[in-house]
Formats: C-alpha cells, sequence, structure tokens
C-alpha cells in the first residue's frame, strides 16, 4: 500500500498531522472474469500469484501512469 499513497500524505502523517482535507476522485469498474482468473491462478501457487501480479499491473499501470501525467 505504501507505493499507492502519495508521498505527501506519508509526509504529512509522518510529521503527526493524521487529519486533513484533500479533492481526490475514485474509478471504481468491474473487471468481467477476474474472479475466475484469480481463483485459476491462486491454485498455482506462488508462479500464480506472480502472474496475477503481472495481470493486475498491466491493466492498473497505464491508469496510474495517466492519473500522475
Amino acid at each position: 500500500m505504501k507505493n499507492l499513497i502519495p508521498h505527501f500524505i506519508q509526509e504529512q502523517y509522518l510529521d503527526g498531522n493524521t487529519h486533513g482535507r484533500i479533492e481526490a476522485y475514485t474509478l471504481f469498474f468491474d473487471l468481467s472474469g477476474f474472479t475466475t482468473l484469480t481463483e485459476a491462478l491462486m491454485r498455482q501457487g506462488t508462479r500464480g500469484a506472480e502472474q496475477l501480479s503481472n495481470v493486475l499491473n498491466d491493466i492498473f499501470e497505464p491508469l496510474v501512469r495517466m492519473v500522475y501525467s
């Protein structure tokens, strides 16, 4: 989770500031077949977990890059 929390929020927290307001947006979407894919990959143990991580990175990395650009 640390990689998903903006640095300025981490800095505020480390400085003892635990309250505040920020304008933010949330994106929610449903990935068709994701539960089935996850269940199949988890049966493969560590290898499946790594594959799932790669799938998630492939999906979300371009979106995160757009948000930060």
